[in-house]
Parts: C-alpha cells; structure tokens; sequence
C-alpha cells in the first residue's frame, strides 16, 4: 500500500485485480456474485411477424383454417382456428438458431380454446439441412378460453450445428385455437413481448423507400 498525504491509502500500481483475489477478500464467499454471475438473460424474439400486423407473412401453413383478426383485448393480431375435422391444423415458423451453442429456449404467448381437449400444442422441432425432423419437444395448450403459457425447451441433448427450429402451434380436435403475441427466446427466461428487431428494420426500410420515392 502506498500512504498518501492526507493518510489515506490507495494499493500499489503492482496489486493488479483479478477474480481470485477479490473471491479470496470476500474468504470464499460468492453469494454476492451468485445472483450475477448465474443469471440467464431472456433473449430477443426470434420469431418475425409475431403481432401478425403482416397477415400470415413469415408464417407457413399445415391446413387452410388459419385467419387473423383485431383482438381489442390484445390490441394485436390474432391467429384462429376453427376446425371442423380432427385433421391436424397448424400455423409454424423456422428460426436458424443465432448461437448454436444456447442449449434453452423459451417459448411465451397466449392461447384460446374453446374447449379443453388436450391435442392443441406447441412444439419445438429440430430439423436438419433437408428438412427432415430429428427431433420435437411438445407441450400440451389444453385450457378453456384465454390463458398465457410459459414454456422451456430444453435442447442439450441435440447438436444445433446447420439445424433449424421450427416452432408449431396446431390442433387436432374439433374447436376454436387461437394464439396471441408468441415468442421464442434464447435462454430460460421470459420477457415482455416485443415483436423481434428485424421486423423494426424492414419498417424502417419501407419508410426510406417510401420516402425515397417521394422525393425525400
């Protein structure tokens, strides 16, 4: 230590910082750490047109009972079925992992039923560079009228590398399926509902074409 003027002391240039001397000050104690040092950040959305503000664009089909519609609850858009036979009914999205070494994601959104029957799902595939399925992790959406849904896919047993995630919702029962503001995000955690950030860059894009166009 160096002794200052004024008695204060400040630690020499030499006494450089690193993690074992501060875990070492604190005598092994890294509950303070632990709450950082552990946390998962809940990523960006990965799913594009997820308010559906563009109708179905960025969404495939399985089956020709998908709509959207204003929900005034949601002040979003909304996909619904209305089925009438027990052929399986689906709308999905694939998603290239951004880090195909994140092993969880999370899926969050709300679901209608207009019965509780028990083969309205979500699900995670896994599928290879030509498109066949290796893998799903599926979660029951079973209950009656609006509720949210929190659910974590865990992938650690799967190499991601040159894979693609498809997230489904579907049906197969004789009902009303709808789903509001879905989300998939890296990690363990869910967070508010965003639309995700490439959908902010196409609007801006169209804003300058638009603009461009008129002569701005």
């Amino acid at each position: 230590m160096i002794t200052l003027d004024n008695g204060l002391k400040k630690p020499e240039a030499t006494d450089a910082f690193d993690s074992t001397n501060f875990l070492g000050a604190m005598n092994g104690n890294t509950e303070i750490l632990d709450g950082h040092l552990n946390k998962t950040i809940g990523g960006m959305n990965l799913i594009r047109n997820a308010d559906f503000s563009q109708g179905l664009n960025n969404w495939e089909q399985v089956g020709s009972n998908w709509l959207y519609k204003s929900d005034t609850h949601f002040r979003q858009n909304i996909v619904a079925i209305s089925t009438t036979t027990n052929d399986f009914v689906a709308v999905y999205q694939n998603i290239t992992p951004l880090n195909i070494y994140n092993k969880y994601y999370t899926t969050s959104f709300f679901a209608y039923n207009s019965l509780d029957v028990e083969k309205n799902i979500v699900a995670l595939e896994i599928r290879d560079s030509g498109n066949t399925k290796e893998a799903a992790i599926v979660f029951n959406v079973s209950k009656v009228g609006w509720n949210f849904y929190n659910f974590v896919f865990d992938l650690s047993d799967y190499n991601l590398a040159n894979k693609t995630l498809r997230i489904v919702f579907g049906v197969k029962e004789i009902c009303t399926f709808g789903i509001a503001q879905p989300q998939l995000q890296d990690g363990e955690i869910a967070t508010s509902f965003n639309i995700c950030p490439y959908d902010y860059q196409d609007q801006i894009t169209s804003l300058e074409t638009r603009l461009t166009a008129l002569g701005g």
